[in-house]
């Protein structure tokens, strides 16, 4: 096995098990290429929606602080498992929080070296 595919079954087992009362189901959702209805000559954009599970948590005092103004109080932190969502996470997209009634914009994706995982800044 490769080194992503060990962070991503040590991750699970942990969204599972050590983490699993701060895993909460999330939706992205990212607006694709327009679709058009010949019958009515009306283009829509078309909303897709990719279903899983994260880490949600506020941010720290000492990350706030030492961000240089760029993460908010109202600022969450999400680490997901790239393995775990069908779609590329970027900024700009929206995400849904189940049990929480905002929507967030990811601020900032980032993936780890290994590709095995993203860590969002997501800001509502």
């Amino acid at each position: 096995m490769g080194l992503k595919t060990d962070i991503q079954g040590s991750l699970a087992a942990a969204f599972d098990t050590s983490l699993a009362d701060a895993v909460r189901p999330v939706v992205f959702i990212s607006l694709s290429t327009s679709s058009y209805d010949p019958a009515t000559g009306v283009v829509s954009p078309v909303e897709l929606r990719y279903p899983t599970r994260a880490v949600v948590e506020p941010y720290t005092a000492k990350e706030i602080g030492n961000s240089g103004g760029s993460i908010t109080n109202s600022d969450l932190k999400v680490i997901l498992l790239s393995n775990e969502v069908d779609a590329e996470i970027k900024t700009g997209m929206r995400m849904e929080v189940t049990g929480l009634e905002q929507t967030y914009s990811v601020e900032v994706a980032t993936a780890d070296p290994a590709g095995a995982s993203y860590e969002l800044q997501v800001r509502s």
